[in-house]
C-alpha cells in the first residue's frame, strides 16, 4: 500500500497487526486464563483505555481517510495521540500507516472536552501542529465517536498479545491483536489451542458502523 499524501512517508511508520476475534466473553476470558498459565508466557499488566475520534463537521479528515485518535490508558505511554492514515483488514491482518506521539494527560483531556482549543495549544505538541498545518478544516474539531477498551497484555514466544475485550455503545466485543512484521507465523502459533476467526474491521470501523465483524 502507497503512503497516504497525509502522512509524511519519512516519519510515518506502517503498522501490520494481526486482527484474531473471539467468539464470547467465556472464550476471553479462557485465553487469559491459558496465558497466564501456558510456561513461557508473562503478563505484563492490564491496560484500561478510553479511545476518542476527532474530526470536523463535514468529516473532512475521515474523507481524505486521515484519522485523529485521542487514547488514555494505564500502560505507559498514559496517554498518546495517533494520526492514521488509510488502511484496512484482510484475512486477520491490518495495514495501516501511522504517527503517533505522547501527549501530556492534561492537554488531552482538554482537547477531548473542548476540541475548539486545539488552534491555541496545536503549537505545544509537534503531531498536533502537524495537524493543523496539513489540515486548516481542524481548527473546528469534534469528537464524533468513542470506546473503551481493557487490553490484556502478555509476552509469549516473541509475540507481544494484546487480548481485548472492546466496549461499544451498541455492545462489547473480543479479540486477540498482535503487532508484528510476520503475522501469518503468529497466526500460525496462536492456532494451536485458541479458536479464533479473522477479524474482518478495525475497531474503529465497528464503532462507526455500529457493529462487529
Amino acid at each position: 500500500m502507497s503512503p497516504s499524501a497525509d502522512i509524511d512517508p519519512n516519519t510515518g511508520q506502517m503498522e501490520i497487526e494481526l486482527k484474531l476475534r473471539l467468539a464470547s466473553k467465556a472464550a476471553h476470558t479462557a485465553v487469559i486464563e491459558l496465558f497466564r498459565a501456558l510456561p513461557g508466557s508473562r503478563f505484563l499488566g492490564t491496560d484500561r483505555q478510553e479511545n476518542f475520534f476527532l474530526d470536523g463537521p463535514a468529516r473532512d479528515l475521515l474523507r481524505r481517510s486521515v484519522r485523529l485518535d485521542a487514547l488514555t490508558g494505564a500502560y505507559s505511554p498514559k496517554s498518546v495521540v495517533t494520526l492514521k492514515g488509510k488502511g484496512g483488514v484482510r484475512n486477520g491482518v491490518s495495514v495501516n500507516e501511522e504517527l503517533e506521539e505522547p501527549i501530556d494527560d492534561k492537554l488531552l483531556d482538554l482537547i477531548v472536552h473542548n476540541p475548539s482549543v486545539l488552534p491555541s495549544v496545536a503549537g505545544t505538541h509537534p503531531l498536533l501542529a502537524k495537524v493543523m498545518e496539513e489540515h486548516p478544516q481542524a481548527s473546528q474539531l469534534e469528537v464524533t465517536g468513542s470506546f473503551k477498551n481493557e487490553r490484556n497484555i502478555f509476552e509469549w514466544s516473541g509475540l507481544k498479545l494484546e487480548i481485548d475485550e472492546t466496549q461499544y455503545s451498541f455492545g462489547s466485543a473480543y479479540e486477540i491483536e498482535v503487532e508484528h512484521d510476520d503475522p501469518q507465523r503468529a497466526k500460525d502459533l496462536l492456532s494451536n489451542g485458541i479458536d479464533f476467526t479473522n477479524s474482518q474491521r478495525t475497531k474503529f470501523a465497528n464503532m462507526k458502523f455500529g457493529s462487529v465483524l
